[in-house]
């Protein structure tokens, strides 16, 4: 089967879009995929087992994406684009990265008859009604949460087939009337060849890690109030944020304000990444509870269990699962102050316990979490498609 991939960013990286890859090239399907860059030149990097196509997308059609479903701009250039891919190559399926694009690709499947395969990452309408640049000008006056779940409805409607990232989120499109056999869980799980050992920790103290983006949702704000009250007490407990985000300046003068014993350690690449993990003693998931965290389930939760570090998390529900069913960390109520300061001085006071999550983490990971299994579900996919 030849399949084309569309993706809304540049690639590479993008772990579940190269997962996928991987799995569909060994099943021996032909891969290609589309997405976008907007610098010229940015990204000229190749991936095995696709074909890459890029183009330009000047300023004024990216910016305009946040109207989307209310002007013509930014789906009529991928209009465009797509449209001569497809002319010059046959395709049996589309494989849409998550919700935006999906009018574009119902339009082009009349014209040239392809089976549309959506795979949805996250609850994107309630995703961008918690973004903060949605709360600003023009996308406050742009932005229609119930246009957007009508057009999330339509879609999912129109797809052949519809992939999601958990179980929580299945169920959540069952409560939508979709078919079961409709819905595939292909989850944003661990690929063998990333698994490696803990590497030696090489440091004085207690560390607590976070990597990812700054945003409001995913609750640093309340991570860094409990170190703020714990740094008296405990001066060797230190956070290290790795990422940027829109959330950093007011959660740096939050840390000034609180005398919280934190180190923003900016953006970092993948590998070294990994890296700065081995030598954390606890692996934070802090995301604010809400309808959006309720039903995907974050890359990073099997990043830190693979390395046998504990998890502290806030209570989403997927994550509450998968922490509480392997053993492998400590769950606490999202907002609550106290509660995360009460599980990060329990796992600061028994090196036993942390030690026995760590391999909980670890086995799980072998025993369940590895990407092999899931790549299985996505292989079948495409072999009933």
């Amino acid at each position: 089967m030849k399949i084309l991939m569309v993706l809304e960013s540049n690639f590479p990286p993008d772990l579940r879009v190269e997962n996928e890859i991987d799995a569909l090239s060994e099943a021996g399907h032909e891969v290609h995929l589309a997405c976008r860059e907007l610098v010229a030149g940015e990204n000229n990097n190749e991936y095995p087992g696709v074909t890459i196509h890029r183009k330009l997308m000047p300023s004024l059609i990216y910016k305009s994406s946040v109207g989307c479903l209310k002007t013509s701009f930014y789906f009529g250039w991928w209009k465009k684009y797509l449209r001569e891919i497809l002319e010059d190559n046959k395709f049996d399926a589309v494989h849409l990265h998550d919700l935006p694009l999906s009018d574009v690709i119902i339009d082009l499947r009349r014209q040239f008859g392809f089976k549309f395969v959506l795979d949805i990452h996250e609850n994107y309408p309630i995703l961008l009604s918690l973004s903060e640049h949605i709360k600003r000008f023009p996308a406050n006056i742009l932005f229609d949460l119930k246009q957007w779940q009508d057009y999330e409805k339509d879609s999912i409607e129109a797809a052949d087939n519809v992939i999601v990232v958990v179980e929580e989120a299945k169920q959540r499109l069952k409560q939508m009337r979709v078919q079961d056999t409709k819905i595939t869980v292909v989850s944003n799980t661990y690929p063998d060849y990333k698994f490696k050992e803990i590497e030696s920790k090489e440091h004085a103290g207690f560390t607590l890690f976070y990597g990812g983006g700054i945003t409001i949702h995913r609750g640093l704000q309340y991570v860094v109030e409990a170190m703020g009250k714990l740094s008296k007490q405990y001066p060797a407990i230190v956070l290290r944020i790795f990422g940027k985000g829109r959330y950093e300046p007011e959660l740096r003068d939050l840390v000034e304000s609180t005398g919280a014993n934190v180190v923003f350690e900016g953006w970092t690449p993948s590998e070294n990444l990994m890296i700065e993990l081995s030598k954390a003693d606890i692996a934070l998931i802090p995301h604010v509870k809400s309808e959006h965290t309720d039903s995907t389930i974050p890359h990073k939760l099997f990043q830190y269990m693979a390395k046998g570090i504990p998890v502290l998390a806030s209570n989403c529900d997927p994550i509450v699962r998968i922490v509480e069913t392997s053993e492998c960390g400590l769950i606490y109520e999202f907002d609550n102050v106290n509660e995360l300061m009460k599980q990060i001085e329990k796992l600061y006071n028994d090196k036993n316990m942390m030690l026995k999550m760590g391999t909980n983490g670890k086995d799980a990971v072998k025993q369940n979490y590895l990407w092999k299994y899931h790549a299985e579900e996505l292989k079948e996919l495409y072999k009933a498609l």
